[in-house]
């Protein structure tokens, strides 16, 4: 089993303002997300982003861009960390930093892209598509771990065929 290591960066003090309005005014895209609160769809936007080139999940915000905030503390921090790295395959390690706002903190889930792609959410495969995450075809998947290789899939079935 490939060893991981999780980075846990908690700011809950004003040592590190991120200008979550940038995110704001940027909006969802392929590299960024907003979700009210966590749950596996979240899992799912931190597998499809990181497949894609990686970007960042931001907790607390609406799918409008408003920054409501989320309530928590140090064991709910390392508790979503936990459900990320137990829901793909392989395990994909994040650093999540927490920023106060108004009523609770943004959590903002840096998402890695990974040099070994694709990776699994409870076992499918998802690739962000402007702000959708979409299933990946077995074709793709075969494509995206032969590419993290440096190895192109016709060039495979060509060398088959020979």
């Amino acid at each position: 089993m490939r060893e991981f290591a999780t980075a846990i960066n908690l700011i809950f003090d004003l040592t590190m303002l991120v200008d979550i309005n940038k995110y704001v005014r940027e909006g969802q895209g392929e590299q960024l997300e907003f979700n009210k609160g966590f749950n596996n769809n979240t899992i799912i936007s931190v597998v499809a982003i990181a497949n894609r080139n990686g970007g960042k999940v931001l907790i607390g915000v609406s799918g409008l861009g408003e920054a409501k905030g989320v309530q928590l503390n140090k064991e709910t921090i390392k508790s979503w960390i936990n459900e990320i790295s137990q829901a793909t395959e392989p395990k994909l390690a994040v650093a999540v930093h927490a920023q106060r706002v108004e009523y609770g903190y943004v959590v903002i889930i840096d998402v890695p892209s990974p040099k070994i792609k694709p990776i699994s959410a409870y076992g499918k495969y998802y690739l962000r598509s402007g702000s959708n995450n979409l299933p990946l075809s077995a074709h793709k998947i075969t494509e995206m771990y032969l590419g993290s290789h440096g190895l192109n899939l016709e060039a495979v079935i060509a060398s088959k065929n020979r």
